[in-house]
């Protein structure tokens, strides 16, 4: 995993100046980041809840990486993959409308929308049931709802200025408004279940 971080960071540092400073080159070291990191979300069998399509039906609420060892390694891990997914995110929200469009939008826009899914899976992995990495990073530090609104944002503006979706980027994004949906409703059964097991925890005190 180190050699692979070495190796992105020297691509980028052997960039020119002039290409270095765009932010498309930066967006695609942050997405590298991601996916030398994204491991440390993964279990036996959830690899595959990690590719397209992005839908809440391949969110692993039951399968999520619970490691019972937080090595180091893991540690950093996940702040890696945390600290690449906001880079790629941030990095793109604030690219202009125009650069958005005309970049090849079979590839920026599955990119980005990658960046987002890999939140949502880790903010499943710091609250799920039986959850360990949320010993390590807490729902403030993932930073989804933050980072889902940037690109909440993002869609309400391409959807303006490209009203019939001739661009794949405007029609990816178009599914953050779908997954707000899935985790308006996931953290409200979630703070339901914790208050529930407070209440749980309470009677067992005041029947000692």
């Amino acid at each position: 995993m180190a050699t692979l971080r070495g190796l992105v960071l020297a691509w980028h540092a052997q960039l020119p100046a002039a290409l270095a400073s765009r932010p498309v080159f930066s967006f695609w070291r942050e997405i590298a980041g991601l996916l030398i990191h994204e491991v440390v979300l993964h279990t036996q069998t959830n690899k595959a809840l990690f590719a397209g399509p992005y839908v809440p039906g391949k969110i692993g609420v039951k399968d999520f990486a619970a490691p019972a060892k937080l090595s180091t390694e893991v540690v950093f891990t996940l702040q890696s993959l945390l600290k690449a997914c906001h880079g790629a995110i941030q990095i793109f929200s604030d690219m202009s409308p125009s650069m958005m469009l005309g970049l090849p939008s079979l590839t920026i826009g599955p990119a980005v929308l990658h960046a987002h899914f890999v939140l949502i899976q880790a903010h499943v992995a710091v609250t799920g049931l039986h959850n360990s990495l949320g010993q390590i990073s807490t729902t403030d530090q993932v930073a989804l709802s933050a980072n889902m609104q940037k690109l909440e944002d993002v869609a309400l503006v391409l959807d303006t200025i490209d009203p019939f979706l001739a661009s794949y980027t405007t029609t990816v994004l178009q599914s953050s408004r779908w997954l707000r949906t899935w985790l308006n409703d996931y953290d409200a059964i979630t703070r339901r279940y914790v208050a529930s097991l407070s209440i749980e925890r309470e009677l067992e005190q005041t029947r000692l």
